[in-house]
Protein backbone atom coordinates (compact mmCIF):
# COMPACT_ATOMS: atom_id res chain seq x y z
CA UNK A 1 0.00 0.00 0.00
CA UNK A 2 2.85 2.38 0.80
CA UNK A 3 4.48 1.77 -2.58
CA UNK A 4 1.18 2.37 -4.36
CA UNK A 5 0.62 5.58 -2.39
CA UNK A 6 4.14 6.76 -3.27
CA UNK A 7 3.39 6.29 -6.97
CA UNK A 8 5.75 3.37 -7.57
CA UNK A 9 5.08 1.90 -11.05
CA UNK A 10 2.82 -1.18 -10.65
CA UNK A 11 5.29 -3.39 -12.53
CA UNK A 12 7.85 -2.68 -9.80
CA UNK A 13 5.55 -3.67 -6.91
CA UNK A 14 5.70 -7.34 -5.95
CA UNK A 15 2.56 -9.19 -4.90
CA UNK A 16 -0.18 -7.31 -6.76
CA UNK A 17 -2.49 -7.86 -9.71
CA UNK A 18 -3.45 -4.93 -11.96
CA UNK A 19 -4.92 -4.08 -15.35
CA UNK A 20 -2.75 -2.83 -18.21
CA UNK A 21 -5.09 -1.92 -21.01
CA UNK A 22 -7.10 -5.07 -21.72
CA UNK A 23 -4.55 -7.33 -20.01
CA UNK A 24 -4.39 -8.52 -16.41
CA UNK A 25 -0.86 -8.49 -15.00
CA UNK A 26 0.25 -10.43 -11.93
CA UNK A 27 3.60 -9.42 -10.45
CA UNK A 28 5.98 -11.88 -8.70
CA UNK A 29 5.07 -13.20 -5.27
CA UNK A 30 5.93 -10.79 -2.49
CA UNK A 31 8.30 -11.95 0.26
CA UNK A 32 6.70 -12.05 3.69
CA UNK A 33 8.14 -10.02 6.53
CA UNK A 34 9.81 -12.59 8.78
CA UNK A 35 10.61 -10.18 11.60
CA UNK A 36 7.17 -9.11 12.79
CA UNK A 37 8.77 -6.93 15.49
CA UNK A 38 9.87 -4.57 12.72
CA UNK A 39 6.26 -3.63 11.97
CA UNK A 40 5.09 -0.51 13.89
CA UNK A 41 2.13 -0.74 16.28
CA UNK A 42 -1.23 0.39 14.90
CA UNK A 43 -2.03 4.10 15.33
CA UNK A 44 -4.21 3.38 18.33
CA UNK A 45 -4.45 7.11 19.14
CA UNK A 46 -6.65 7.60 16.08
CA UNK A 47 -9.41 5.44 17.60
CA UNK A 48 -11.75 5.94 20.53
CA UNK A 49 -11.20 2.47 21.99
CA UNK A 50 -13.73 3.01 24.77
CA UNK A 51 -16.48 2.86 22.14
CA UNK A 52 -15.70 -0.77 21.37
CA UNK A 53 -18.15 -3.32 22.85
CA UNK A 54 -17.32 -5.58 25.85
CA UNK A 55 -18.49 -8.83 24.13
CA UNK A 56 -18.49 -11.10 27.19
CA UNK A 57 -19.66 -11.50 30.79
CA UNK A 58 -18.29 -12.23 34.24
CA UNK A 59 -15.28 -10.91 36.14
CA UNK A 60 -11.87 -12.36 35.24
CA UNK A 61 -8.57 -11.33 36.83
CA UNK A 62 -10.34 -8.31 38.27
CA UNK A 63 -11.71 -7.24 34.88
CA UNK A 64 -15.47 -6.85 34.43
CA UNK A 65 -15.92 -8.38 30.96
CA UNK A 66 -19.43 -6.99 30.61
CA UNK A 67 -18.21 -3.41 31.02
CA UNK A 68 -14.69 -3.22 29.63
CA UNK A 69 -14.34 -2.82 25.83
CA UNK A 70 -12.59 -5.76 24.17
CA UNK A 71 -9.78 -4.74 21.83
CA UNK A 72 -8.24 -7.11 19.27
CA UNK A 73 -4.49 -7.59 18.99
CA UNK A 74 -2.39 -10.01 16.92
CA UNK A 75 0.56 -12.04 18.22
CA UNK A 76 1.11 -14.36 15.25
CA UNK A 77 0.31 -14.88 11.59
CA UNK A 78 -0.71 -18.10 9.90
CA UNK A 79 -1.30 -21.58 11.28
CA UNK A 80 0.63 -24.81 11.71
CA UNK A 81 -2.25 -26.78 10.18
CA UNK A 82 -3.12 -27.35 6.53
CA UNK A 83 -6.90 -27.77 6.56
CA UNK A 84 -8.50 -28.26 3.13
CA UNK A 85 -11.15 -25.61 3.79
CA UNK A 86 -8.91 -22.91 5.30
CA UNK A 87 -7.09 -20.13 3.46
CA UNK A 88 -5.05 -18.90 6.46
CA UNK A 89 -2.04 -21.18 6.15
CA UNK A 90 -2.09 -20.84 2.34
CA UNK A 91 -2.09 -17.03 2.44
CA UNK A 92 0.54 -16.68 5.18
CA UNK A 93 2.61 -19.66 3.98
CA UNK A 94 3.39 -21.05 7.42
CA UNK A 95 3.32 -19.64 10.96
CA UNK A 96 5.42 -16.97 12.62
CA UNK A 97 5.00 -14.69 15.60
CA UNK A 98 6.26 -11.57 17.33
CA UNK A 99 8.63 -11.66 20.27
CA UNK A 100 7.12 -11.77 23.74
CA UNK A 101 8.64 -8.40 24.62
CA UNK A 102 7.28 -6.70 21.48
CA UNK A 103 3.78 -8.04 22.07
CA UNK A 104 3.89 -7.10 25.74
CA UNK A 105 5.03 -3.59 24.80
CA UNK A 106 1.89 -3.10 22.72
CA UNK A 107 -0.34 -4.52 25.45
CA UNK A 108 1.29 -2.20 27.97
CA UNK A 109 0.80 0.78 25.68
CA UNK A 110 -2.92 0.01 25.47
CA UNK A 111 -3.08 -0.75 29.19
CA UNK A 112 -1.20 2.31 30.50
CA UNK A 113 -2.08 4.99 27.92
CA UNK A 114 -5.61 3.98 26.91
CA UNK A 115 -6.90 2.12 29.96
CA UNK A 116 -7.67 -1.07 28.07
CA UNK A 117 -8.07 -4.17 30.26
CA UNK A 118 -9.87 -6.60 27.97
CA UNK A 119 -8.20 -8.14 24.90
CA UNK A 120 -8.86 -10.68 22.18
CA UNK A 121 -5.93 -12.26 20.36
CA UNK A 122 -7.17 -12.44 16.78
CA UNK A 123 -4.59 -15.06 15.77
CA UNK A 124 -5.84 -18.17 14.01
CA UNK A 125 -3.54 -20.33 16.14
CA UNK A 126 -2.00 -18.29 18.92
CA UNK A 127 -0.22 -21.03 20.91
CA UNK A 128 1.87 -22.83 18.28
CA UNK A 129 5.14 -21.81 19.99
CA UNK A 130 4.67 -22.75 23.66
CA UNK A 131 7.93 -21.13 24.83
CA UNK A 132 6.98 -17.82 23.17
CA UNK A 133 3.50 -17.93 24.76
CA UNK A 134 4.87 -18.70 28.21
CA UNK A 135 7.38 -15.85 27.84
CA UNK A 136 4.57 -13.48 26.87
CA UNK A 137 2.59 -14.49 29.95
CA UNK A 138 5.67 -13.91 32.12
CA UNK A 139 6.02 -10.43 30.60
CA UNK A 140 2.37 -9.61 31.33
CA UNK A 141 2.71 -10.76 34.93
CA UNK A 142 6.07 -9.12 35.63
CA UNK A 143 4.82 -5.77 34.29
CA UNK A 144 1.87 -5.85 36.69
CA UNK A 145 -0.83 -5.76 34.02
CA UNK A 146 -4.17 -6.98 35.37
CA UNK A 147 -5.84 -7.88 32.09
CA UNK A 148 -8.26 -10.47 30.73
CA UNK A 149 -7.89 -12.00 27.30
CA UNK A 150 -9.39 -14.51 24.89
CA UNK A 151 -7.45 -16.56 22.32
CA UNK A 152 -8.12 -18.99 19.47
CA UNK A 153 -5.91 -21.98 18.70
CA UNK A 154 -5.67 -25.70 17.85
CA UNK A 155 -6.33 -28.40 20.43
CA UNK A 156 -2.95 -30.04 19.79
CA UNK A 157 -1.12 -26.82 20.68
CA UNK A 158 -1.82 -26.59 24.43
CA UNK A 159 -0.51 -28.33 27.55
CA UNK A 160 -1.05 -28.07 31.30
CA UNK A 161 1.98 -25.86 32.04
CA UNK A 162 1.15 -23.40 29.28
CA UNK A 163 -2.51 -23.16 30.30
CA UNK A 164 -1.62 -22.56 33.96
CA UNK A 165 0.66 -19.71 32.91
CA UNK A 166 -1.99 -18.28 30.56
CA UNK A 167 -4.57 -18.37 33.34
CA UNK A 168 -2.21 -16.52 35.68
CA UNK A 169 -1.68 -13.86 33.00
CA UNK A 170 -5.43 -13.32 32.52
CA UNK A 171 -6.60 -15.80 29.87
CA UNK A 172 -10.25 -16.61 30.52
CA UNK A 173 -11.37 -18.35 27.32
CA UNK A 174 -9.82 -20.39 24.52
CA UNK A 175 -11.72 -21.09 21.31
CA UNK A 176 -10.58 -24.34 19.70
CA UNK A 177 -11.04 -25.09 15.99
CA UNK A 178 -12.35 -28.63 16.43
CA UNK A 179 -14.70 -28.72 13.38
CA UNK A 180 -16.01 -32.28 13.92
CA UNK A 181 -15.66 -35.28 16.22
CA UNK A 182 -15.72 -37.76 13.37
CA UNK A 183 -12.24 -39.25 12.79
CA UNK A 184 -13.20 -39.96 9.19
CA UNK A 185 -14.18 -36.35 8.53
CA UNK A 186 -11.09 -35.00 10.28
CA UNK A 187 -8.99 -36.96 7.81
CA UNK A 188 -11.12 -35.87 4.88
CA UNK A 189 -10.79 -32.21 5.90
CA UNK A 190 -7.01 -32.45 6.22
CA UNK A 191 -7.32 -31.37 9.85
CA UNK A 192 -4.13 -33.13 11.00
CA UNK A 193 -5.59 -33.56 14.48
CA UNK A 194 -7.49 -36.12 16.54
CA UNK A 195 -10.64 -36.34 18.62
CA UNK A 196 -8.48 -37.45 21.56
CA UNK A 197 -6.42 -34.23 21.37
CA UNK A 198 -9.63 -32.18 21.49
CA UNK A 199 -10.93 -34.13 24.47
CA UNK A 200 -7.64 -33.58 26.27
CA UNK A 201 -7.52 -29.85 25.50
CA UNK A 202 -11.00 -29.22 26.91
CA UNK A 203 -10.18 -31.25 30.04
CA UNK A 204 -6.92 -29.33 30.55
CA UNK A 205 -8.75 -26.00 30.22
CA UNK A 206 -11.21 -27.09 32.88
CA UNK A 207 -8.35 -28.03 35.20
CA UNK A 208 -6.70 -24.65 34.59
CA UNK A 209 -9.91 -22.71 35.17
CA UNK A 210 -10.12 -21.45 31.58
CA UNK A 211 -13.35 -21.59 29.61
CA UNK A 212 -13.23 -23.74 26.48
CA UNK A 213 -15.24 -22.93 23.36
CA UNK A 214 -15.66 -25.65 20.72
CA UNK A 215 -15.76 -24.23 17.19
CA UNK A 216 -17.51 -26.68 14.88
CA UNK A 217 -18.71 -27.08 11.29
CA UNK A 218 -21.99 -28.86 10.57
CA UNK A 219 -22.11 -29.96 6.95
CA UNK A 220 -18.53 -30.77 5.98
CA UNK A 221 -17.67 -32.83 2.93
CA UNK A 222 -18.90 -36.32 3.73
CA UNK A 223 -21.08 -35.18 6.64
CA UNK A 224 -23.98 -37.49 7.53
CA UNK A 225 -26.40 -37.66 10.42
CA UNK A 226 -24.20 -40.41 11.82
CA UNK A 227 -21.15 -38.09 11.91
CA UNK A 228 -23.34 -35.38 13.43
CA UNK A 229 -24.23 -37.86 16.19
CA UNK A 230 -20.50 -38.47 16.73
CA UNK A 231 -20.01 -34.75 17.30
CA UNK A 232 -23.01 -34.57 19.62
CA UNK A 233 -21.65 -37.51 21.64
CA UNK A 234 -18.28 -35.74 21.87
CA UNK A 235 -19.93 -32.57 23.20
CA UNK A 236 -21.92 -34.49 25.77
CA UNK A 237 -18.73 -36.20 26.92
CA UNK A 238 -16.43 -33.18 27.05
CA UNK A 239 -18.95 -30.49 28.10
CA UNK A 240 -17.23 -27.40 26.63
CA UNK A 241 -18.33 -24.11 28.14
CA UNK A 242 -19.52 -22.83 24.80
CA UNK A 243 -20.23 -24.14 21.31
CA UNK A 244 -19.87 -22.08 18.16
CA UNK A 245 -21.24 -23.97 15.17
CA UNK A 246 -21.26 -22.84 11.54
CA UNK A 247 -24.08 -24.30 9.47
CA UNK A 248 -22.39 -25.44 6.30
CA UNK A 249 -18.81 -25.48 5.05
CA UNK A 250 -17.63 -22.20 3.51
CA UNK A 251 -15.83 -22.51 0.18
CA UNK A 252 -13.01 -19.95 0.12
CA UNK A 253 -10.72 -19.18 -2.86
CA UNK A 254 -7.23 -20.65 -2.79
CA UNK A 255 -8.21 -23.65 -0.69
CA UNK A 256 -8.07 -27.31 -1.68
CA UNK A 257 -11.83 -27.43 -1.10
CA UNK A 258 -12.28 -24.62 -3.63
CA UNK A 259 -10.16 -26.40 -6.24
CA UNK A 260 -12.14 -29.59 -5.69
CA UNK A 261 -15.42 -27.71 -6.12
CA UNK A 262 -14.15 -26.11 -9.33
CA UNK A 263 -13.11 -29.50 -10.73
CA UNK A 264 -16.56 -30.87 -9.93
CA UNK A 265 -18.32 -27.95 -11.59
CA UNK A 266 -19.86 -26.71 -8.33
CA UNK A 267 -18.40 -23.21 -8.63
CA UNK A 268 -16.56 -21.08 -11.20
CA UNK A 269 -14.88 -17.69 -11.21
CA UNK A 270 -18.15 -15.93 -12.08
CA UNK A 271 -19.27 -16.53 -8.49
CA UNK A 272 -16.98 -13.72 -7.30
CA UNK A 273 -18.90 -11.23 -9.44
CA UNK A 274 -21.96 -11.78 -7.22
CA UNK A 275 -22.67 -10.12 -3.88
CA UNK A 276 -22.03 -13.33 -1.94
CA UNK A 277 -18.82 -13.31 0.19
CA UNK A 278 -18.42 -17.09 0.01
CA UNK A 279 -20.20 -20.19 -1.24
CA UNK A 280 -21.66 -22.71 1.19
CA UNK A 281 -20.94 -26.32 0.25
CA UNK A 282 -24.33 -27.83 -0.66
CA UNK A 283 -23.30 -30.73 -2.89
CA UNK A 284 -24.57 -33.26 -0.34
CA UNK A 285 -27.16 -31.39 1.75
CA UNK A 286 -29.56 -28.52 1.18
CA UNK A 287 -29.21 -25.29 3.14
CA UNK A 288 -32.29 -26.27 5.12
CA UNK A 289 -30.73 -29.60 6.06
CA UNK A 290 -27.45 -27.87 6.98
CA UNK A 291 -29.34 -25.58 9.35
CA UNK A 292 -30.94 -28.63 10.95
CA UNK A 293 -27.50 -30.13 11.44
CA UNK A 294 -26.20 -26.88 12.90
CA UNK A 295 -29.10 -26.63 15.32
CA UNK A 296 -28.63 -30.24 16.40
CA UNK A 297 -24.99 -29.60 17.26
CA UNK A 298 -25.59 -26.19 18.86
CA UNK A 299 -28.37 -27.57 21.05
CA UNK A 300 -26.67 -30.89 21.75
CA UNK A 301 -27.87 -31.08 25.34
CA UNK A 302 -31.16 -29.22 25.31
CA UNK A 303 -34.25 -30.73 26.90
CA UNK A 304 -36.28 -30.00 23.76
CA UNK A 305 -33.98 -32.05 21.56
CA UNK A 306 -34.09 -34.94 24.01
CA UNK A 307 -37.90 -34.91 23.97
CA UNK A 308 -38.07 -34.69 20.17
CA UNK A 309 -35.49 -37.48 19.80
CA UNK A 310 -37.49 -39.71 22.13
CA UNK A 311 -40.68 -39.09 20.14
CA UNK A 312 -38.89 -39.85 16.87
CA UNK A 313 -37.51 -43.10 18.25
CA UNK A 314 -40.98 -44.07 19.43
CA UNK A 315 -42.51 -43.31 16.03
CA UNK A 316 -39.46 -44.67 14.17
CA UNK A 317 -38.86 -41.41 12.31
CA UNK A 318 -35.48 -40.65 10.74
CA UNK A 319 -33.02 -38.63 12.90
Amino acid sequence: MLEIALGTPPADIAGIVYRLGSDVVKTPLRAHEKNLDSIPFPAWQLLDLKKYPPLDSGVENGVDLAREPRVSVIFSRGCSGHCDFCSTWWIWRGWRCRSAVNMADELELLYRDFGIRHFSFADDSMTVNRERVISLCDEIISRGMRIAFHVTTRTDCVDAEMLAKMKAAGCYNISFGIETASPRLLTRLGKENTVEASERAIALCRQAGIRATALLIAGSVGETWETIRETVAFLRKTRPDRVGCVGGLWVLPGTKLYRDCVSRGLINEDFWLTDEPYMTYTAEHSLKELMRMRDRVSNYDSTLYKIVARIKRTLRWPA
